[in-house]
């Protein structure tokens, strides 16, 4: 998971704090399948309302965030995700 955050954040060159937004959504949408679906569905008030994102300012910090579209689209697109859809669907 960390090469695949580090990978993201240096092709965006992300800032400190929007890599720490990058790096709270793989490790939550990789750990729990409810999250991974909300990500992957773009439900994203549902998932970055949870607890580990009100450590990172919450909603009203996500707007700081510029290429926020850019760089979850690039993780919705990495072989952690995609992995981790498809043992979603085959568990499903």
């Amino acid at each position: 998971m960390s090469d695949t955050v580090d990978s993201i954040a240096a092709r965006f060159n992300l800032r400190y704090s929007d890599q720490k937004w990058l790096n709270t959504t793989a490790q939550l949408v990789s750990d729990d399948t409810q999250a991974l679906s909300d990500f992957l569905s773009g439900r994203y008030n549902r998932l970055f309302e949870r607890s580990q994102f009100r450590t990172l300012g919450g909603l009203t910090a996500l707007t700081q965030f510029n290429e926020r579209d850019q760089v979850f689209e690039a993780l919705r697109e990495s072989s952690l995700i995609q992995c981790s859809y498809h043992v979603l669907k085959a568990v499903s």
